[in-house]
């Protein structure tokens, strides 16, 4: 699975955040949820709606390297406006 892009999940941002979503119940440790993010929006909500713990943005920062920055404006972060999730 390392490396892969599935054919007809083309586009599909969070291709593997199922997995990850089954792994995260079975087990008591973070997990990261990957699988083509690129857009803040997504990965923002797969962890806030507890899908995964984290998210990997591989191929969004290989293309953009100034992707964090960037999600953290568009998603209107400051450091007051962070709440750990529990």
């Amino acid at each position: 699975m390392c490396g892969a892009i599935p054919a007809k999940l083309q586009g599909v941002q969070g291709y593997f955040i199922p997995e990850a979503e089954k792994i995260k119940k079975a087990v008591n440790v973070p997990v990261i949820g990957v699988g083509g993010i690129i857009d803040p929006e997504h990965a923002n909500k797969f962890i806030v709606d507890r899908r995964v713990d984290l998210v990997a943005v591989g191929r969004g920062l290989l293309g953009n390297p100034e992707w964090a920055m960037k999600a953290i404006k568009k998603l209107n972060f400051t450091p007051t406006s962070i709440e750990p999730i529990n």
